[in-house]
């Protein structure tokens, strides 16, 4: 009798402590999940803001783009800072549409003129399509190779960019997929920008 409850606890005994490392081992493995996450997105920022500030002072080209409404050629300039958000159709989706709607308020508070989209694309209906479920009523502007991302080295996208009147970028900004709160800042000193300027 003794002998079986002896053998009993034992058993018990062993069963709870596998339990326990079980446990133990899967929690260990999130941890170590979570940090290897946390490092992959805090590089992540890292890099986009490193690449971002590489823009800032530049003189941005309005070369190489048509306007999609009227299939007129370049611009050559803008009379008011605005933020020119640039896509291509392989783009981030999520991120599109989280800078189109920030655009759109924008242009809501300070006027269509405070806002402009470039969209990369060889498919017109691409683009019609963004127009028409964003229902953008801001400048959008095309283009259908490289030539306007080579003349302004831009290699990422999605990209938002501030620039002022003489064409100089004062702000730049890369979404970083399924992160939205790390555009807020970006978000916040445009609100600030544009309130400063009217």
């Amino acid at each position: 009798m003794k002998n079986r409850l002896l053998y009993l606890v034992i058993i018990l005994f062993i069963i709870s402590n596998s339990v326990v490392y079980l446990n133990y081992t899967k929690q260990v493995k999130n941890i170590k999940r979570i940090r290897h996450t946390s490092g992959e997105l805090e590089n992540a920022v890292i890099n986009t803001q490193n690449i971002a500030y590489t823009f800032v002072g530049a003189r941005f080209q309005f070369s190489f783009i048509k306007n999609f409404r009227s299939l007129q050629s370049n611009i050559d300039f803008i009379d008011t800072p605005i933020i020119c958000l640039i896509f291509d159709e392989l783009s981030c989706n999520v991120c599109q549409d989280d800078e189109t709607k920030f655009a759109l308020e924008l242009t809501e508070k300070y006027g269509l003129n405070k806002a402009v989209v470039i969209v990369k694309s060889k498919n017109i209906r691409y683009i019609q399509n963004y127009v028409r479920m964003n229902n953008i009523n801001f400048k959008v502007y095309y283009c259908n190779d490289d030539r306007f991302f080579k003349a302004n080295n831009i290699m990422v996208t999605p990209l938002a960019l501030v620039i002022d009147e003489m064409n100089h970028i004062v702000a730049a900004h890369i979404p970083i997929v399924g992160h939205p709160q790390y555009s807020i800042p970006f978000h916040f000193f445009c609100f600030d920008y544009f309130e400063s300027s009217k």
